[in-house]
């Protein structure tokens, strides 16, 4: 597809998330059969775009004390809680995929999958030169921490990309 015009490739939250292998065990994103994808994309010079998780609230009781109650209802599909996966480890898979594959371009979306936590995604961008993020369906997030925001990008310019989350043709809802 690159020679195509492909600009890049993306990387799904089933990866982690819902994909299985032939043993019925999730497929981690630091999984190494994946060492041939991340070093094919470092050859071709191409970023992977990947979507780590969901936010750490779907995978906490949907209770009223849930921030994201109404979209858990709503998509009960992306409520993870009671199904034997903690935010944390996706926050540590991706520290280890970026570790291990210096040389490939990651941009992980929604910043990181954690945008209510700047001052962990900031370290993430400050030990990984090969890590990019974008603002995706995160506004609501950043609206909250103006301030630390604006410090955020400037601790890291041109590592922090707009992006919609939409399909080309999408209303946008900005």
């Amino acid at each position: 597809y690159v020679r195509e015009g492909a600009a890049g490739f993306k990387v799904w939250k089933d990866l982690g998330l819902r994909l299985r292998d032939e043993d019925g065990k999730r497929i981690p994103i630091n999984s190494p059969r994946l060492k041939a994808v991340w070093d094919k994309a470092a050859e071709l010079d191409k970023p992977v775009v990947i979507h780590v998780a969901d936010p750490p609230a779907f995978f906490e009781p949907a209770d009223r004390y849930n921030e994201r109650l109404e979209e858990i209802v709503q998509y009960h599909f992306w409520h993870h809680y009671g199904k034997g996966l903690e935010f944390k480890s996706f926050m540590e898979q991706l520290d280890d995929l970026l570790e291990k594959n210096p040389g490939t371009d990651f941009l992980a979306a929604h910043l990181c999958s954690y945008p209510g936590n700047l001052d962990y995604v900031s370290d993430l961008l400050t030990r990984h030169e090969n890590l990019y993020t974008d603002v995706a369906a995160v506004l609501s997030e950043i609206g909250r921490q103006p301030r630390r925001f604006r410090r955020f990008v400037q601790e890291h310019p041109g590592r922090i990309l707009f992006g919609t989350d939409f399909f080309a043709g999408d209303p946008l809802p900005y």
